[in-house]
């Protein structure tokens, strides 16, 4: 309950992915997303303090899949983070230029209460990531690729509160 409109945002973009990809395009990223965190389960990359699905032989192996799909699954991604996901999020940090740190975080207040609002873990890094991107030019970018797009990228903006200078949302 307490990221109740991140959740319907969430949704909104999953509703969005589902019809881009299609029902094998689905099948396929959710085989990849599984055989992931598998791997990574089964590493010793497991121990660590945080998920760097990048240092993951699979995800290497994987990673030219992410990006030549990646109209459809940042936005995936982004519904994941949304939710709190933070596996999609340690992909995102793989496939976007657009991260904020914990560095960041500290460093701005206004970062810090939005951060605070999710309580401050490593999910609420992912929440945080997944909004501000949606503010990018790249967002934008990716949302013009799905018919639809626009309109969800508008009703998602709004349900957060978020505002995107890089698309007329009037």
């Amino acid at each position: 309950m307490r990221n109740i409109k991140e959740n319907n945002a969430a949704s909104q973009l999953h509703t969005l992915v589902a019809r881009s990809m299609k029902l094998e395009g689905m099948k396929q990223f959710n085989h990849n997303y599984k055989y992931l965190i598998e791997s990574y389960d089964n590493s010793s990359l497991v121990l660590s303090g945080s998920i760097e699905v990048g240092k993951l032989k699979e995800f290497q192996d994987l990673k030219e899949y992410f990006l030549l799909n990646i109209n459809t699954v940042m936005p995936k991604l982004i519904a994941n983070m949304l939710e709190g996901d933070i596996f999609a999020f340690s992909i995102y940090k793989e496939l976007s230029s657009n991260i904020i740190s914990y560095h960041d975080v500290h460093n701005d207040s206004t970062l810090k209460n939005e951060f605070g609002k999710y309580g401050g873990a490593e999910d609420s890094m992912a929440i945080l990531n997944a909004r501000h991107w949606l503010m990018t030019e790249e967002a934008v970018d990716i949302f013009n690729h799905h018919t639809q797009g626009h309109d969800v990228e508008c009703n998602v903006n709004e349900m957060l509160g978020v505002i995107n200078q890089h698309v007329d949302c009037s």
